[in-house]
């Protein structure tokens, strides 16, 4: 018999479902993205994901994409703080954020 996926995942098997780290998903939890649920257990709430969730923020996170050339031209028309260093550019969250806010 063929196994059905389950409705709900821990944490482990949503951030890889999604394709994402567990830190991640746990960050897109605090700011509200997607939701969680806790299931008693003998040491320690566990948590599980709704799999309806996680399709939705998994189609979010594809749909959310910004190639690096539109990045690269930002950042040499001075409206990306960026610095280089060790020969790739470092972007500060907080300015990317910023600029996606301002232009998108």
């Amino acid at each position: 018999m063929k196994k059905e996926d389950p409705q709900e995942m821990r944490k482990q098997d949503a951030a890889k479902y999604v394709g994402c780290s567990v830190r991640s998903l746990e960050n897109y939890t605090s700011q509200g993205r997607i939701g969680v649920k806790y299931e008693r257990s003998k040491t320690r709430p566990v948590a599980l994901y709704s799999r309806a969730e996680l399709d939705r923020l998994k189609a979010e996170l594809d749909s959310t994409l910004y190639a690096p050339a539109v990045l690269l031209a930002a950042i040499e028309a001075d409206e990306l703080k960026a610095t280089k260093g060790g020969g790739e550019w470092k972007i500060r969250r907080e300015a990317l954020e910023e600029y996606i806010r301002k232009n998108f």
